[in-house]
């Protein structure tokens, strides 16, 4: 009865393929007897009447593949299921491969291949003989797939049929070939017009009413905690409390411009500054979830330095030390930022990097290190074992003072200082590898320019969907990118303004869920949550048409549209945008200028 099952189920998946996928039929050979029962003899557990069936069936090779893995051939079942056994009997040192049955047991078979994983059959004599399984390096076999080989291929062939999903995952026929995506058809829906969380704490700053009943962040609580006794005035290289967190995570230098040039390279809030302690910024942080820094000068009058208090969760060595952030401090002059907590250093000269330490920026750029030649100079280790925290802080504040020309007064953070809100700056886009697999299929033989444009439509809709491109600077970006437009996406531009923005939105969210007090309610509900996630995807993706080259571009962009049949819409747009041979770059529009 099982053998007629097994191949009443794979007549239904043949006849299925040879309609909608018939490439995945190419190439299979047919299995000899004699070749499973030679596998059985090696293995010393014979192949289930079920297994033999299949492997009967099926065939060897081809590619046909199940959610869990490509099926196997004889030879590959005794020689995959012969490694673990080998593998277990090393560790065991008795070499027998016993003993590790809540992992794996002698009697299991490997029948599929997903790299190191892959659909495990229970041979073991008694009520579970047959079951089908799924082994995981990390966990072992995991049984509950189906009761036996024959009701899985079963359930395949009705997911190929019905098109429904069969464990999470979905039948896809493209180009002849059959795919698996993950099911994402009934993911929770996103709020058609979401509220600000930002917009919600300023207004409530505006209303003290209000601010009752927000919840506030942990650590950043507006009224910070009682210490039990007074504490010693700390200078700026007495960084740690008696509680153990650090009074500021990052000092960030700017040599030959004020303060309030500093604040706007830092990409402060237009917003008229504050006068704030240490506290108050960080009490300001839980209020508004918005990062602040505080700046002064430094002793000397050459150098101003911003100060971020605490650590951000979304930040944790600071926001000064990202490149997108030096870059834009050290232009036409220098920066230095320190990460105080473990002792990482960059330095910038006019928006390119010129020496580190602690950090393995230069090992990408192949430049010598000339904070780590002056470190030489002075007999020091600053990852030695050798240096307490403060005396590692003691000798890089006299480094600075005598590499760099930086002193900075004892007491300069102690008491109030110009402060602001500031607004981070985009991520640089991830430069990945050239796509492979169905992508690098899909767009091959296409020109940048045809490719650009049908990248743009997918942009569009991915924008569409979660209300990014009611946006009127997005909406005209989008427009500009169909009229063949290539950039760049310049700072403080309204486009440049309206992406920040949206960072800013899913990165306050983080600092509430990551610092938010035990019961408090959440401020935006599931659905505009996700829905400022989404739009953060998409305007992750737009950036990346805007400043990668479209195959670069390409990857990030079919990640964050996440659809069942992103191949054939993207297919479709390409064959759109061949027929109509879209002029090259115009001219940008206001979108893409500077404010």
């Amino acid at each position: 009865m099982g053998k007629r099952r097994v191949e009443a189920a794979w007549d239904r998946v043949g006849s299925w393929l040879r309609g909608n996928a018939r490439n995945a039929r190419a190439g299979c050979e047919q299995v000899q007897p004699e070749e499973i029962e030679e596998a059985g003899r090696e293995l010393g557990v014979p192949f289930p009447e079920e297994l033999a069936a299949s492997l009967l069936c099926r065939g060897v090779g081809g590619s046909f593949r199940f959610p869990g893995g490509a099926p196997m051939g004889p030879a590959e079942i005794s020689g995959r299921t012969l490694m673990m056994r080998e593998f277990l009997a090393d560790l065991d040192g008795d070499g027998d491969g016993e003993g590790h049955d809540d992992y794996w047991h002698h009697d299991y078979l490997f029948i599929t291949d997903d790299d190191v994983n892959g659909m495990v059959m229970d041979c073991r004599p008694g009520d579970s003989f047959g079951a089908i399984g799924w082994f995981s390096e990390y966990d072992g076999v995991r049984f509950g797939l189906a009761p036996s080989l024959g009701a899985y291929l079963e359930e395949v062939a009705t997911c190929l049929e019905s098109g429904r999903a069969l464990a999470g995952y979905v039948p896809i026929a493209f180009n002849g070939e059959l795919l698996w995506e993950h099911d994402n058809r009934h993911r929770e829906e996103s709020h058609p017009d979401p509220r600000s969380l930002l917009g919600l704490r300023a207004a409530a700053i505006a209303e003290p009413a209000l601010e009752e009943q927000l919840p506030q962040i942990g650590s950043f609580s507006l009224q910070p905690e009682p210490e039990p006794e007074p504490e010693p005035v700390p200078g700026p290289w007495q960084n740690t409390r008696r509680d153990g967190t650090y009074r500021y995570t990052c000092l960030t230098f700017v040599h030959g411009i004020d303060e309030t040039e500093l604040l706007r390279r830092f990409g402060a809030l237009d917003e008229a500054p504050n006068s704030w302690s240490c506290d108050e910024a960080v009490a300001a942080v839980g209020r508004r979830c918005l990062p602040v820094i505080r700046v002064g000068r430094a002793t000397g009058g050459e150098w101003v330095f911003a100060a971020e208090e605490r650590q951000d969760p979304i930040a944790h060595s600071g926001y000064g030390m990202r490149e997108e952030t030096l870059r834009r401090l050290s232009a036409g002059t220098r920066a230095v930022s320190l990460q105080i907590a473990d002792i990482r250093m960059h330095m910038f000269g006019d928006g390119k990097i010129v020496s580190e330490l602690g950090t393995n920026l230069l090992g990408r750029e192949m430049r010598e290190d000339l904070l780590q030649a002056a470190q030489e100079r002075a007999g020091l280790n600053f990852s030695g074992p050798s240096l307490t925290q403060q005396e590692r802080l003691d000798a890089l504040r006299g480094m600075l003072r005598s590499e760099v020309g930086i002193d900075l007064d004892d007491h300069a953070l102690n008491g109030p200082l110009t402060a602001a809100h500031i607004l981070p700056f985009l991520d640089d886009p991830r430069r990945g590898s050239s796509p492979g697999g169905d992508l690098g299929d899909i767009i091959t033989g296409f020109p940048d320019e045809q490719l650009r444009s049908a990248l743009a439509k997918q942009v569009r809709r991915l924008a569409d969907e979660n209300g990014l491109a009611a946006y009127p600077e997005v909406g005209q970006a989008l427009d500009d990118l169909d009229r063949g437009w290539t950039g760049p996406l310049t700072d403080g531009s309204p486009l440049d303004m309206r992406l920040r923005a949206v960072l800013a939105e899913t990165q306050a969210i983080q600092r509430l869920n990551f610092g938010g007090k035990h019961g408090d309610p959440p401020t935006l509900n599931r659905g505009e949550e996700l829905t400022w996630w989404r739009r953060k995807a998409a305007a992750d993706a737009l950036q990346s048409l805007i400043q990668l080259p479209p195959r670069a571009a390409a990857q990030p962009i079919q990640y964050a549209r996440s659809t069942l049949h992103w191949r054939a819409e993207l297919a479709a747009d390409l064959a759109s945008v061949r027929r109509t041979q879209p002029p090259r770059a115009t001219t940008p529009t206001s979108s893409s200028r500077r404010r």
